[in-house]
């Protein structure tokens, strides 16, 4: 069976439990694809090492661990490091964990929508983000301006060229026209909304 799983991790399905149960039998079969973990023997998904292991090959295994893995910060961090989508499966307490939520966020900014409140609400942890995306993502210049206008300051270029997106901050703070491109600084209707 060891070597069957250590060629083909899916074998595992069609292990005996009280080999699916087996640490270095789930070890083997982890290693060589990460979603075996879901065939493992549920004691064995609590065990932070193997779902490491299996998150090292398919972040998204993440979803099959148990709740301590789950909630274990290091564990979660190495998933949505490699995947924003293994967001979903952090216990609500780590997803309000601004380390984790912006480890999430650069890998994905899609990771926004699945963010609790708090954050999504949170000028300073959006600007933070803003600046980890390196203003490119529209969705997160958006989001964070809509907090905080002065995160235009840190937009990519192309947004700061953004009609609209300037719009929107120097309606709220005229200041910001400095941020704006070159061509919205003589854009009338951009420098309407400024004062």
């Amino acid at each position: 069976v060891l070597e069957c799983v250590a060629t083909s991790g899916e074998a595992l399905e069609h292990a005996a439990g009280v080999l699916r149960a087996d640490c270095e039998v789930a070890a083997a079969a982890v290693m060589q694809s990460g979603d075996a973990l879901r065939h493992a023997g549920e004691e064995l998904k609590e065990d932070p090492s193997l779902v490491a292991a299996a998150i090292s090959q398919h972040p998204l295994a993440l979803q099959h661990a148990g709740m301590g893995p789950r909630g274990d910060k290091e564990v979660v961090m190495e998933a949505v490091q490699h995947s924003a989508a293994a967001f979903e499966y952090v216990l609500p307490e780590l997803q309000r964990d601004p380390d984790v939520a912006l480890a999430a966020i650069s890998q994905s900014a899609a990771a926004l929508h699945c963010l609790p409140v708090e954050l999504r609400h949170n000028p300073t942890f959006l600007i933070e983000a803003v600046k980890k995306n390196q203003g490119r993502d529209r969705d997160l210049v958006i989001a964070a301006v809509m907090q905080d206008s002065s995160a235009i300051e840190f937009a990519s270029t192309d947004l700061r060229n953004d009609h609209w997106m300037m719009h929107v901050a120097v309606s709220r703070d005229g200041g910001l026209l400095r941020y704006a491109g070159g061509h919205l600084r003589h854009d009338r209707e951009t420098v309407l909304s400024a004062v």
